[in-house]
């Protein structure tokens, strides 16, 4: 969903831009669930994952209209926007339906970082990938 409305917005209007996440790789998430099916049984806890940035909505959009080669995406913030009204903006504007678009507008409040990094312990590092230094992996 953010993909397509940075691919097809040039200004954009949010009720919050600063919500932090840790984006990480679709290879490196593939690379932990297959890692995980070798865990022992005892494992049967919650691993958090995530790459090595930690970045705000606004700022991903803005690094990804970057390397996609798009002219400099303008992010503005307004106090109040509900799911409501962005939803069927955002169903118009990209492929997804507006009964998708709502949980995923509202789950934009949610930050999203992991805390500690145990899947080390569990599974390696992707080449790579994310390191617990934060830092990519040499």
């Amino acid at each position: 969903m953010l993909r397509y409305l940075t691919e097809r917005l040039p200004v954009m209007v949010t009720p919050n831009g600063s919500t932090r996440i840790q984006p990480i790789a679709v290879r490196d998430v593939l690379h932990y669930l297959a890692g995980s099916a070798t865990l022992p049984a005892g494992a049967s806890r919650r691993l958090g994952i995530g790459g090595p940035d930690v970045l705000t909505y606004a700022e991903m959009m803005r690094r990804y209209a970057e390397v996609a080669g798009l002219t400099p995406r303008i992010i503005a913030r307004v106090p109040l926007l509900t799911p409501r009204l962005s939803s069927p903006w955002v169903g118009l504007v990209t492929p997804v339906p507006a009964s998708l678009a709502m949980p995923l507008v509202e789950s934009l409040r949610n930050e999203v970082v992991r805390s500690g990094h145990d899947i080390a312990g569990y599974i390696p590092d992707p080449p790579g990938g994310s390191c617990p230094s934060g830092r990519p992996s040499p």
